[in-house]
């Protein structure tokens, strides 16, 4: 892989197989630090399994993926925050208990900044996670995933 050291995320050649698909095949990209990029595809397109790649939620068959200048690892994981397209949200908990619950697991969790944004989006801290709609509760997935002060953000 070649050495891009402006490079937040590098991609090159990555394969991904699962039974009777080619999940992606040679996806090849490098993206600046600093950067914003947009995923984009038809459902089935390989996004999900991209960003899986990217967060070392999977493995790929063949070819390489570095997070500034890193392999995915734990030490990856912790300067990345991930929005999963999966609800991992606890139905029986309240939406402020939720966000607390998840700042615990961060050094990078910023409360003022978890705050901001619940009010932003408009949640009742106090209002259970399972009341709300599929969209508040996207509305949630997405202040927990933005209060960290993460230096990529998938």
């Amino acid at each position: 892989m070649t050495n891009h050291n402006d490079c937040a995320v590098q991609v090159e050649n990555l394969y991904k197989r699962f039974p009777g698909i080619d999940a992606l095949a040679g996806v090849c990209f490098n993206l600046p630090k600093g950067e914003i990029c947009g995923l984009l595809g038809p459902n089935g397109s390989g996004k999900s399994t991209l960003l899986k790649c990217l967060m070392g939620l999977l493995s790929p068959d063949k070819g390489e993926v570095r997070l500034f200048g890193k392999r995915p690892s734990r030490e990856t994981k912790a300067f990345t925050a991930y929005l999963p397209e999966i609800d991992h949200l606890y139905p029986w908990m309240k939406v402020g208990a939720m966000i607390d619950f998840v700042g615990t697991f961060y050094k990078d969790w910023n409360d003022k900044k978890a705050d901001e944004l619940t009010q932003f989006m408009k949640l009742n801290k106090s209002q259970k996670v399972g009341t709300l709609s599929k969209g508040m509760r996207a509305r949630l997935k997405l202040v927990i995933t933005m209060a960290r002060e993460a230096r990529l953000i998938l």
